[in-house]
């Protein structure tokens, strides 16, 4: 029998989530006991399922991040604290909207695919893409868009011009700011939006950082989906983390729900998440080339206690996984090749 349609919806925000999951197949995305690939003829994890969540189809920019637009907007608006005519001020790390989940279901695996903008990536591994992701900019672009704000987003020197094209034919204001310039320096992103709140009348800064909807949303809804989906049974869950947002909203609800659930946190290997320079410079200089999941600072709104473990994974790792992923047909990046 045929699936039937979705309804006609009302709203555009109406097509952000309930995305799909997918069945992967064990043999070509098994890892060892030390999170480090296996290359071609991996083992088998005897009756472990893999599956794939797939983020990608959200329907606003085809991200994870309209989940958190919808949701930051939303409640800005229930709290009369934006109104039309008002100017969001947007920092973006360049990281934001490709991160991935993976659960393990008892005997079962789950892996999370977001959404990748992908662009070619010139180096060893030639045959792979990177893109910088923008989604919440281009997430909340859209929908501000839609209820008459104006919108202005600092971006990294780094993010490239098919990203910034997008922006602009949103009709945002564009800033570039220094690539490694991490809160607490007068010149990065965040601390420039504040700046930029105080002499700019009626405008307010969006970041999915410090907001506590980024992690009510996962919470709620996310979480809600994946319970769902998997029939209330998981054993493991594993993140990709740079906000700290879908981590700590999805294993706050989940761990309620599902009692021994253990969580565990992926970053890429010279992320500074879980390994901040306490009293360091506002430039961190990293080598890495996964950019689509970690940070140069700890996010304040990820909670530490809800993760059981913490992984660090290398940019060769992340991008054979990438691969893969790719062969099997599924749209995906460095960040979920992480997971």
């Amino acid at each position: 029998m045929a699936r039937l349609p979705p309804p006609i919806y009302n709203d555009i925000t109406q097509i952000i989530g309930n995305t799909p999951i997918v069945r992967l197949n064990p043999k070509k995305f098994s890892v060892n006991n030390n999170t480090a690939l296996q290359e071609e003829g991996a083992r088998s994890h005897g009756n472990v399922e893999y599956l794939v969540k797939l983020e990608y189809t959200n329907g606003l920019s085809g991200s994870i991040k309209d989940r958190v637009a919808k949701k930051i907007l939303a409640d800005a608006e229930r709290s009369n604290k934006i109104k039309p005519g008002t100017t969001l001020l947007i920092p973006s790390s360049g990281n934001l909207g490709l991160q991935c989940f993976k659960w393990v279901r008892r005997d079962v695996i789950i892996v999370t695919v977001n959404t990748y903008l992908l662009t070619h990536f010139n180096s060893l591994y030639s045959h792979l893409f990177r893109c910088y992701n923008i989604f919440v900019a281009i997430s909340i672009a859209l929908l501000a868009r839609q209820r008459g704000y104006k919108t202005i987003a600092l971006v990294p020197e780094r993010t490239t011009i098919d990203r910034i094209q997008v922006l602009k034919s949103l009709g945002v204001e564009i800033i570039r700011t220094p690539n490694e310039a991490r809160p607490g320096h007068s010149e990065s992103n965040f601390d420039l939006a504040i700046k930029l709140s105080t002499e700019i009348a009626n405008s307010v800064v969006i970041d999915e950082f410090t907001n506590q909807s980024n992690i009510q949303e996962h919470y709620e809804e996310t979480a809600q989906e994946i319970y769902t989906q998997v029939e209330g049974k998981l054993d493991v869950l594993v993140v990709g983390v740079e906000s700290g947002g879908s981590i700590t909203g999805i294993a706050k609800s989940l761990k309620v729900n599902i009692p021994g659930l253990k969580v565990i946190a992926v970053e890429p290997q010279h992320s500074k998440i879980r390994e901040d320079e306490a009293g360091g410079s506002s430039f961190i200089r990293k080598d890495r080339k996964v950019e689509d999941i970690g940070n140069n600072f700890i996010p304040p709104i990820i909670d530490f206690t809800l993760i059981d473990e913490w992984i660090k994974i290398s940019d060769r790792d992340s991008y054979i996984m990438a691969k893969k992923l790719i062969s099997e047909g599924f749209l995906a990046g460095p960040s979920s090749g992480s997971v």
